[in-house]
């Protein structure tokens, strides 16, 4: 075993341990809790759809629609300290604000990481077109997944002031039966597959492993024969001719360093390695699978 194989089996080993000791790590450490909340919008029936000429008709409380939208907004602690219900400040509380136009029809809590959490979801006369998000706590990782169906053709926002938080948006996300089945799938080998839809994706990452592995394996044939060094048996070194043929022959064959078996496997799991990081790290871009530990209340 050469020395690169050495520096690269303990650069290896220290990436391997290194980076979830340093995750580890910091996690344990205290952080500014982070509100994380996204919302998936849809407008289910418009007026150009045609569906309403053909003879459908919607009302509510014996008033016509003419709009009829479904919005979800997932909302959690991503980060940091618990965030606790007395830290919302009273004259903006944590809410789901539509405009002043729409209609708010339907409010049904769907799914939560917990009942011990205390979430409710409170309509006031002062202002009808917000659904306030009461309460008790939230640890990190903690929230809930609200569904809201409205009149309105614009998607809420979520808005509030909660002490030393702060609330981000992300934006685009979607929150459907198919993206809850990839999220408790988890952001292992499991949810790797189902996140690209199966094994049929994969197969160009693992025929590119599979080719790695190939080479990998030539070379240990090819060291194990004598690879493609030069018998020094067919020259009379002895001879300043016998001298230059042999130099010859050892330039036009190329002095080559094959790689190991080790250097092989190094590169495979660095490849697998980093696949997972960015899987974990795309995982995260999305909502924990935690929020859907209990979907008992939508029932």
């Amino acid at each position: 075993m050469s020395f690169s194989d050495i520096v690269g089996i303990v650069g290896l080993i220290i990436s391997l341990i290194g980076i979830p000791l340093t995750f580890i790590l910091a996690r344990r450490g205290r952080q500014k809790p982070e509100i994380a909340f996204g919302i998936d919008f849809d407008v289910l029936i418009r007026p150009h759809n045609g569906l309403l000429d053909s003879g459908l008709k919607l009302s509510f409380h014996d008033e016509d629609l003419i709009h009829l939208s479904l919005s979800r907004i997932a909302i959690w602690n991503r980060r940091g300290d618990t965030v606790r219900g007395a830290d919302v400040v009273d004259t903006d509380p944590l809410r789901v604000q539509f405009a002043d136009s729409d209609k708010i029809l339907q409010v049904r809590l769907i799914a939560c990481s917990r009942k011990s959490l205390g979430i409710a979801l409170v309509r006031t006369s002062s202002n009808p077109s917000g659904v306030v998000i009461d309460f008790d706590f939230m640890d990190a990782g903690d929230g809930a997944i609200v569904e809201i169906l409205h009149e309105g053709k614009r998607a809420p926002t979520v808005t509030g002031t909660v002490r030393g938080t702060t609330l981000k948006n992300y934006r685009s996300l979607k929150l459907n039966a198919a993206v809850f089945e990839i999220i408790e799938a988890g952001s292992g080998i499991k949810g790797f597959i189902k996140a690209r839809g199966g094994w049929r994706p994969l197969l160009p990452m693992l025929l590119l492993i599979a080719t790695i592995i190939s080479f990998s394996v030539k070379d240990i044939i090819d060291g194990i024969n004598g690879g493609k060094l030069v018998d020094v048996k067919g020259y009379r070194l002895d001879t300043v001719e016998g001298q230059a043929k042999f130099a010859n022959e050892v330039n036009e064959l190329g002095v080559q360093e094959p790689w190991t078996f080790v250097s092989y496997a190094s590169l495979v799991g660095i490849v697998i390695v980093l696949l997972l990081f960015m899987n974990y790290v795309g995982g995260r871009r999305v909502i924990p699978r935690t929020i859907l530990k209990d979907r008992s209340v939508e029932e």
